[in-house]
């Protein structure tokens, strides 16, 4: 009879522990997905430009006096260039802002689910057959939050890199149109 339970009790042993196994696994994959996601995190916040709105402000102002004072039928060519580059600072650093609010709810997101699906994984809760699943769906999230990083350090950093070259000249041809 105690043969019987021992080699009963053997492959329930060897069960357990391919579980932990795979338990560990799991857990190991979550805490490198947790330290992305607070990496992406901790980036943008470093690139976080706190005058974005203040920018977009002037450059609308800009905008606004060149469109209501310019009256002439043409335009120089290279003046109409710089023009256009600058009406694309304000769009792209309103997507920049919109990128900023996805990463900001994003990120706070995912380190909740993480934190979450890693407690559901030591407690053996939830079914555990569909966490390979999860952890799977979790890593295309965080892979997805760092595309919008770096579309967000793009477009923000093209924006203030043409902003800087063309405000000081706009700013005074506008204010050249409002003379006259």
């Amino acid at each position: 009879m105690k043969i019987y339970i021992s080699i009963l009790s053997i492959p329930i042993l060897f069960l357990f522990s391919c579980q932990d196994l795979k338990k560990d696994e799991q857990i190991t994959k979550l805490n490198a997905m947790q330290k992305t996601n607070d990496s992406i995190r901790k980036v943008f916040y470093q690139n976080k430009v706190d005058t974005l709105s203040n920018i977009i402000f002037k450059v609308k102002e800009v905008e606004f006096r060149i469109k209501h004072n310019y009256v002439s039928d043409t335009i120089d060519r290279k003046m109409a260039d710089k023009i256009n580059e600058y009406k694309t600072v304000r769009k792209k650093l309103k997507h920049a802002g919109k990128y900023f609010n996805q990463l900001e709810r994003g990120t706070k997101e995912e380190s909740e689910t993480l934190k979450k699906l890693k407690t559901d994984i030591e407690s053996s809760a939830g079914e555990i057959k569909k966490y390979d699943e999860y952890i799977l769906f979790e890593k295309n999230k965080i892979n997805q939050l760092n595309l919008i990083l770096k579309e967000y350090i793009s477009s923000q950093s093209e924006s203030l890199i043409s902003f800087n070259k063309l405000h000081a000249e706009l700013t005074e041809f506008s204010l050249s149109l409002v003379r006259k």
